[in-house]
């Protein structure tokens, strides 16, 4: 790190270094952080406090390059799935001991690499269970009640009025739902059927622990729980076992589904993939499926 050394005319004259020169002193002996994305202010100013920040993160994620250059000089980085930390980025950062991946899962690290080199890394497991089966119950909803489609008939200003039977949609209250993947995440959706008075029906590898949160709910096979339930709820990773999990064949297995909600998890939360669920136009009206990224909730249709 750079040092200071008072001038020898500074020394004379009986002069101290400038606060500037000393709060440059002070920034300079602290540990060299690189930060890929901007992150929430109270968690920026406790960085700034803490670390030599490298650069000036922006909002969205950093070309190749400005990676690289970041882990060049960086002890530590905070990054985003956004990244790819590779093993080539790895190379150009000897000086590099922790990454914290400011995600769930870690995909976006070759853990080959960091572990040869053997530099920490970091996840941030759980924090999204509730706020994902939050989102899943308020897609559910909105589909449901068709929400989305009242929505663009306002935005577009082609609603005439109330009609009688305009996008009545379907009920909710005391329906069966269905969830594919009893994980934190399906259970924190099956707690809050509950509200709804909606007996759960789950397929998964195996039986959740009996509670008092969790009396009606029927562990049973993938085939069980899509011919009986009258909404659907996946909450599964993405491996090559699951993928095609849900096509035309499974959705024919209950003629009055109501919704089917997709929330993808990719294995070990990594990157951007698609839950392959088809929209099959010919089977039957009314089934509408929706589906959202296991972090964004960024509205696109179904192929």
């Amino acid at each position: 790190h750079d040092t200071y050394t008072a001038t020898s005319q500074e020394n004379r004259a009986g002069c101290c270094p400038s606060q500037d020169r000393l709060r440059y002193c002070a920034t300079m002996s602290l540990p060299a952080l690189y930060v890929s994305r901007l992150l929430p202010p109270i968690v920026m100013a406790v960085l700034t406090e803490r670390f030599r920040l490298i650069a000036q993160p922006g909002s969205l994620p950093p070309e190749k390059q400005s990676l690289r250059k970041g882990l060049e000089e960086a002890e530590a980085a905070i990054c985003t799935l956004t990244e790819q930390i590779d093993r080539e980025a790895l190379h150009a950062a000897p000086r590099l001991r922790v990454i914290a991946n400011y995600a769930v899962g870690y995909n976006n690290i070759d853990l080959d690499a960091v572990k040869e080199r053997g530099i920490v890394v970091t996840n941030t497991p759980d924090v999204l269970t509730e706020a994902t089966a939050d989102l899943a119950w308020a897609l559910l909803l909105a589909t449901a009640r068709r929400i989305p489609e009242g929505h663009r008939l306002v935005q577009q200003g082609t609603w005439t009025g109330w009609e009688p039977t305009q996008l009545l949609g379907a009920d909710v209250y005391e329906k069966t739902l269905g969830i594919v993947g009893m994980g934190r995440i399906g259970n924190a959706v099956a707690r809050r059927a509950a509200g709804f008075r909606m007996p759960v029906l789950y397929c998964s590898r195996k039986a959740s622990a009996p509670s008092d949160s969790a009396p009606s709910w029927r562990h049973l096979s993938l085939q069980e729980v899509l011919s009986e339930s009258d909404f659907i709820s996946l909450h599964i990773p993405l491996t090559p076992d699951t993928r095609h999990l849900i096509g035309a064949a499974e959705l024919r297995l209950r003629d009055e589904l109501r919704v089917g909600v997709g929330f993808e998890k990719p294995h070990d939360g990594g990157r951007d993939r698609d839950v392959e669920i088809r929209r099959a136009h010919a089977l039957r009206d009314g089934v509408q499926v929706e589906r959202r990224r296991h972090r964004a909730a960024a509205d696109r249709d179904l192929p």
